[in-house]
């Protein structure tokens, strides 16, 4: 199954296009999932979940980490245990940066 994780209102038609039917090509496949991330952001990730939350109905008083993180673009995969970056670099760049915080 291959899941497109990334703001897809910044790319073009045909990019958006090409995922949804990627998508729903693999949508009933169950053994694995590629979480391909494209335009992807941790801080735009935490924005784009937030703004899922409100439009739910979440009331800030609702609002705790569990209820948060089933509103992030990768809320259908584990978080990470190890985070390996490559290049020498020991910065995560905003990459998972709210499934990263408990990696190694």
């Amino acid at each position: 199954r291959i899941r497109m994780v990334g703001d897809r209102s910044a790319v073009s038609d045909k990019v958006r296009q090409a995922w949804l039917e990627a998508e729903d090509a693999t949508r009933h496949n169950e053994r694995m999932t590629l979480s391909v991330a494209f335009n992807y952001g941790g801080r735009w990730d935490m924005v784009q979940a937030c703004r899922r939350a409100m439009a739910s109905g979440m009331r800030p008083d609702d609002v705790d980490e569990a209820s948060l993180a089933r509103h992030l673009a990768l809320a259908h995969a584990p978080d990470p245990d190890l985070f390996i970056r490559t290049g020498g670099e020991l910065r995560i760049s905003n990459f998972l940066l709210w499934q990263a915080a408990y990696a190694e």
